[in-house]
């Protein structure tokens, strides 16, 4: 049984000096979202990582569900529907719509939760962007999410998720320039080995537009003279081209030992690393979801 550590990353930004926190989730089993700010850092605005904002397209919460989950086969989502914030939720946003997202592994252990929050996450921000009435912010089109880990023999636990305030209906240069799945998966193998690591898979999911998952294999011997935020940067780009990433890098012989994810229609990520891997890659609070962040005039922080 693995050792690794669990720790809660916050996605965050430096306003003024001060590191201020958006939104964090652990995939240990307790905690929940912290309250957010303005990803911008100025009071009532909410943030964003591109300067392309639209207008949301009205879609039925249930319409809305049904595509996200079309584009999201594979990533661990068994189900969605639209339900009422439980007791155990995070407070919601007024009468904004809540969801249900169930999801399906063998195991939670060695940060197998980070990759479903990472699902999730996607989907309640695609869900929010299409469903959109004209609010300023994705947590006020959903509130937020109950998402329940459905495990072996009946097994079953709450995960807990958080969100940012980040714009609604950010446009990410790969959607609106209609990348293909190929030339993602293309640029991302070559930037792995670039990196001396070998790609185990590269899939592209498409909530609303391309979200990047990878997984990678790294020497047992390697020297890494890098760390994971730029390694995430050479990926997708900094600001980021796609709305999301999931990132695990595993040892030769394919044991995890870094779990990362960013949903960038949430402003909300994680971290899994098993003992002396945040040494090893440069993890730091703030190195994840933060960076890419654009200010209030949409100058790039």
């Amino acid at each position: 049984m693995s050792t690794g550590k669990r720790r809660n990353i916050a996605t965050a930004l430096v306003v003024g000096g001060v590191l201020v926190g958006l939104a964090t989730y652990s995939t240990a089993n307790a905690g929940t979202a912290t309250p957010t700010v303005p990803a911008s850092g100025v009071a009532g605005t909410p943030g964003r990582y591109v300067s392309s904002v639209v207008a949301g397209q009205g879609m039925a919460v249930r319409q809305a569900i049904s595509h996200v989950l079309s584009g999201m086969r594979g990533s661990g989502i068994a189900s969605a529907t639209s339900s009422t914030a439980s007791s155990n939720s995070a407070s919601s946003q007024g009468a904004a719509p809540w969801l249900e997202i169930r999801v399906d592994s063998s195991t939670l252990a060695d940060g197998g939760g980070v990759p479903l929050l990472w699902a999730a996450n996607l989907m309640r921000g695609a869900v929010a962007d299409l469903t959109g009435t004209g609010q300023a912010a994705t947590n006020q089109e959903v509130g937020g999410a109950d998402v329940i880990w459905n495990g072996p023999n009946g097994a079953s636990q709450d995960l807990p998720e958080g969100t940012g305030e980040i714009a609604a209906g950010q446009m990410f240069p790969a959607q609106s320039n209609g990348e293909s799945d190929a030339a993602i998966v293309a640029s991302a193998d070559k930037v792995l080995a670039d990196y001396g690591l070998s790609p185990v898979s590269a899939q592209v999911y498409r909530p609303l537009g391309p979200a990047l998952s990878v997984v990678a294999t790294i020497p047992d011997d390697a020297d890494v003279d890098w760390t994971l935020d730029q390694l995430r940067v050479a990926l997708i780009g900094d600001p980021p081209s796609m709305e999301g990433i999931y990132l695990e890098i595993d040892s030769a012989a394919g044991s995890p030992l870094v779990r990362t994810d960013v949903s960038y229609r949430t402003a909300s990520g994680g971290v899994w690393f098993a003992p002396g891997q945040d040494t090893r890659f440069g993890i730091a609070h703030g190195s994840i979801a933060g960076s890419g962040l654009l200010g209030p005039n949409g100058e790039h922080q």
